[in-house]
């Protein structure tokens, strides 16, 4: 998989407050975002946000873990997904969820499924599109911190979800910090998640490449949320990249899976010993 020794990685994250969401509460990220920071010890990480709130809750954080936060400030309104955000809530109210038992053989892990009942049916419109918004402007992000965040020698760039020390134990290589990439992948984990009754092939909460797969990527990515944008189905950017992937598998590398049944098990229990 790797070119050779770890190479310094410059990570990008982002949160926005969004009241109504009832995916993820507020207590959730202040739990989360100092352990997702001890998992980059001594890193750099871009903190795109909204609110002086909350880049002061990432550095506050860092204090223990050695991570420099470079904070970039963009309002909600002006994510470059924003302007998607109403046709993504059309497609999501153009389902029908008399036929979710008919259309897909496991409606429990539909994602689409999933998007409809509970980020739109139990977080509402305005939740919704604002989820929308910041999930597909990752890739846009990690890009524009490319551009402006300074350069520090940094070959590699790498989002990650704020939280996403929540899957940590849960998956292999689940430590990602120590995994050495290769200069031509986009790097990812699975899904156990489906996508029109076949899983996922990769999940978002981290994506790593190297600076000159970025842009491409990005165009990639662009290209196949235009094209998502009239379909009857409840995309996010996990159901997009899937899309990609499939048309250019070469450009993918899985680094790891999501454990199942007693190494699951084991998983949590390991989080729990450790405080993670």
């Amino acid at each position: 998989m790797a070119d050779g020794s770890l190479s310094p990685i410059t990570y990008c994250t982002g949160y926005w407050i969004l009241p109504a969401n009832k995916k993820r509460s507020p207590e959730h990220y202040r739990e989360r975002i100092p352990k997702t920071l001890q998992m980059i010890r001594g890193s750099k990480l871009v903190v795109f946000h909204e609110t002086p709130s909350v880049l002061d809750m990432f550095e506050s954080a860092a204090k223990d873990s050695g991570v420099t936060i470079v904070g970039q400030r963009i309002a909600l309104s002006d994510l470059p997904a924003f302007k998607f955000a109403p046709a993504l809530l059309a497609c999501c109210k153009s389902m029908d969820p008399e036929r979710f038992q008919t259309d897909y053989p496991n409606p429990g892990k539909e994602k689409a499924v999933g998007r409809y009942l509970s980020t739109y049916l139990e977080s509402g419109e305005e939740s919704y599109m604002g989820l929308m918004t910041i999930w597909m402007s990752k890739v846009y992000l990690v890009t524009r911190a490319m551009e402006t965040s300074g350069s520090d020698g940094s070959k590699f760039f790498a989002w990650i979800d704020a939280s996403v020390s929540r899957v940590s134990r849960l998956r292999s290589n689940w430590n990602f910090a120590k995994i050495p990439f290769n200069s031509n992948s986009i790097h990812h984990y699975d899904s156990k998640i489906h996508y029109l009754g076949q899983r996922l092939s990769i999940s978002a909460g981290f994506l790593c490449a190297h600076a000159d797969i970025w842009p491409k990527f990005l165009t990639l990515f662009e290209g196949e949320l235009l094209d998502s944008l009239t379909d009857r189905y409840a995309h996010d950017e996990e159901t997009l990249l899937h899309r990609i992937m499939q048309k250019h598998p070469h450009l993918f590398t899985k680094v790891g899976y999501r454990y199942s049944g007693p190494r699951m098990l084991l998983g949590r229990l390991l989080r729990k010993w450790h405080g993670d």
